[in-house]
């Protein structure tokens, strides 16, 4: 029986994340949310953690951060005790001192032998100390893969850049194959990218809340001509095609909001500039991020469907989506099982004819219909996607 584990990720207490997130241009809000979701699922099952942290920041001066302090930190009411590790947040030097800090803590493990290892992405660090932790202690081991490196952007990383990535994904499946259980969010990650019959159990995110609020859309104020508005929140990453398209649909009549901040970010500030229906917003902390969601209509997920890294990616934010009480709005990415699609309401990016067509079938909805629908995507994805069901899920795959 599980009692004990020794987890490396990204994960602090919430007071150290809000200000480390405030200090991002675009922060991984969605990785530590589902992060915090997870360890809830292992301690449900009476499980003690201690985990070995770094906080999911860009490295100096994308983030303000310069040098992190190391300190522990306590959550879940002491169930899990953590190490953050410090150091300077700086590219190349972060990676080397966070290995050394992380081996140091996993090999010494001062709550005692873990009975499970478990690491939250394929970092290559985290991964590198796990695998000593591992031998050091004999005690099987589990990767949580969220995504691909090589296929996290639009396009292969080209160059010594692309170069350096490539042996980078190399020593990560080499170090992967040391493991006993993967838990990859889409199943072409196992099909393409694990080691052949190595054993794993796909989680494609995680709902913590079993009773989804049902919001009534809202309708917009009358200053921006009362029409209904579909938001975007997160890291602007493959969203500007879908944009673009929009921009050229002169015909749907509603507002295309979005919150956040990343690659796509001047694009899209330059279809606004060309076009009233589109608002780039910053990234908000939670609070007026709630606020802001609360005047959508509608929430979207409008990730290109044509980006090959769309195959091994199933967003997070779409939980998040569900745990809004808000009608949920996806382009049909290649890594989103088609069963979704009977709760989510289906965006054919095709071009810009098939998505307002499609936009339109979804407008035409009334508001009771649109309620029913929430409710039942709440249900659907609580029931699939639960903390305690998911980790038990986990912990029958293990080796025994």
């Amino acid at each position: 029986m599980v009692k004990t584990i020794l987890y490396f990720g990204f994960i602090a207490s919430e007071d150290v994340l809000a200000d480390a997130f405030s200090q991002e241009p675009a922060p991984q809000v969605s990785a530590a949310k589902f992060q915090k979701s997870l360890i809830a699922g292992f301690v449900s099952h009476d499980i003690s953690m201690a985990a070995v942290s770094a906080l999911p920041i860009a490295s100096y001066p994308r983030s303000r951060i310069f040098h992190q302090p190391g300190r522990s930190f306590s959550i879940f009411n002491g169930a899990v005790a953590g190490t953050l590790l410090g150091g300077l947040n700086l590219p190349v030097i972060k990676l080397v001192t966070r290995f050394v800090k992380a081996a140091f803590h996993g090999v010494r493990a001062p709550a005692g032998r873990p009975d499970v290892i478990v690491v939250y992405s394929l970092h290559t660090p985290f991964l590198l100390a796990a695998a000593l932790a591992k031998k050091r202690w004999n005690a099987p081991a589990v990767v949580v893969i969220p995504d691909l490196p090589m296929h996290m952007h639009g396009k292969p990383p080209t160059g010594l850049h692309g170069l350096l990535k490539k042996m980078d994904d190399a020593l990560l499946n080499r170090l992967v194959r040391s493991f006993d259980l993967a838990v990859p969010f889409a199943k072409a990650i196992s099909d393409d990218w694990l080691p052949a019959g190595m054993p794993y159990e796909v989680v494609e995110g995680l709902v913590a809340t079993p009773d989804i609020p049902v919001e009534r859309t809202t309708s917009v104020p009358a200053a921006t001509g009362g029409l209904p508005r579909l938001m975007y929140t997160g890291s602007f990453t493959q969203v500007a095609r879908f944009a673009t398209l929009f921009a050229e649909a002169k015909d749907i009549s509603a507002e295309l909001i979005f919150v956040g901040d990343g690659a796509d970010a001047e694009e899209l500030k330059r279809l606004s500039a060309a076009d009233a229906r589109i608002k780039v917003i910053p990234f908000l902390p939670e609070g007026e991020l709630a606020a802001m969601i609360a005047t959508a209509d509608f929430l979207i997920n409008p990730r290109d469907a044509r980006w090959e890294g769309g195959r091994y990616s199933f967003p997070s934010k779409l939980f998040d989506y569900v745990t809004r009480g808000k009608p949920v709005i996806s382009t049909r990415l290649p890594g989103i099982d088609d069963a979704y699609f009977d709760h989510f309401l289906p965006l054919d990016d095709t071009d810009a004819s098939t998505v307002s067509a499609s936009l339109k079938t979804i407008l035409d909805l009334d508001a009771p219909t649109l309620m029913d629908r929430v409710r039942e995507t709440g249900k659907f994805c609580a029931a699939r996607n639960s903390p305690h069901g998911t980790v038990a899920r986990i912990l029958e795959k293990l080796p025994k």
